[in-house]
């Protein structure tokens, strides 16, 4: 299945779920403070914080995109998400939030600076990704799923 296809299932998926949860019962709450949560991590992520972003994740957190485990532990989280710092990435989040999971759409998007690195790869185009971040009782996620649009957005532009 193409990734434009898993992101019509996920939508579909969750326009399901809504739906079969507005008869019998009301949804589980979100997790306490979720906005704040959101906001430490998009904080910790845009200025460059790799402790404080890490302290937000169990030492044995399974991060998977598109389908594929990429990193089984913080320590692998992290070093991908230093490979994005590398990159000058920023991002920008909507999120949602129901029972023990967080679900955000994700813009990503490079920042070139005025004085440019010749050994540096700087990430201009935007780029949508849809997260899931599961969070554990103690309020620390242990899970986050990853699913890039970027292809999908791509498919859209090249068809004009």
């Amino acid at each position: 299945m193409g990734r434009a296809q898993r992101i019509i299932a996920l939508v579909l998926s969750i326009l399901a779920a809504s739906a079969s949860s507005s008869g019998a019962q009301p949804p589980p709450p979100p997790p306490p403070n979720f906005p704040e949560f959101v906001s430490l991590l998009d904080n910790a992520y845009n200025s460059r914080n790799l402790a404080a972003y890490g302290s937000l994740f169990h030492t044995d957190v399974k991060v998977y995109v598109d389908g594929k485990l990429v990193a089984s532990d913080r320590a692998g989280l992290l070093a991908l998400i230093q490979s994005e710092f590398d990159q000058q990435l920023h991002v920008r989040t909507l999120a949602w939030a129901q029972g023990t999971q967080i679900l955000a759409m994700e813009n990503v998007f490079g920042c070139i600076p005025d004085h440019i690195d010749p050994h540096v790869f700087y990430h201009a185009c935007p780029e949508a990704r849809a997260v899931r971040y599961d969070i554990a009782s103690d309020m620390k996620i242990e899970g986050v799923s990853i699913l890039r649009a970027h292809s999908a957005w791509n498919m859209h532009v090249g068809s004009n």
